[in-house]
């Protein structure tokens, strides 16, 4: 996976946790076929299809699984991430100058 964006791994992570793409739409707020869409997306990034239908359901594929980990940790490092606190500056004052637009050395 290069270069996917955060919420990507929420939905993988959303899958993992209910090894169904409805559950996992539902989890993340999104209409079915968005959660199709997430599931393509999904697919391609990983390479694999990630669940697969049986005669009692679905299931996780080996490579979901294996994946299942590494995703919990890294949105817990993110998580962390986006709640450190910069000292002298009020979470306000972050979110402010983020919302700045970047100068181009024109006047």
């Amino acid at each position: 996976m290069k270069d996917q964006d955060l919420n990507l791994l929420k939905a993988l992570n959303a899958l993992i946790a209910s090894e169904s793409i409805t559950r996992m739409g539902a989890h993340l707020g999104i209409t079915q076929p968005a959660a199709s869409r997430v599931m393509t997306r999904l697919r391609r990034a990983f390479a694999d299809t990630l669940l697969v239908r049986t005669s009692t359901g679905y299931v996780l594929t080996p490579r979901a699984l294996a994946l299942k980990q590494s995703t919990q940790d890294a949105l817990a490092i993110a998580s962390q991430v986006a709640h450190l606190e910069v000292p002298g500056r009020t979470p306000e004052a972050a979110f402010v100058g983020a919302q700045q637009q970047p100068r181009t050395g024109r006047k």
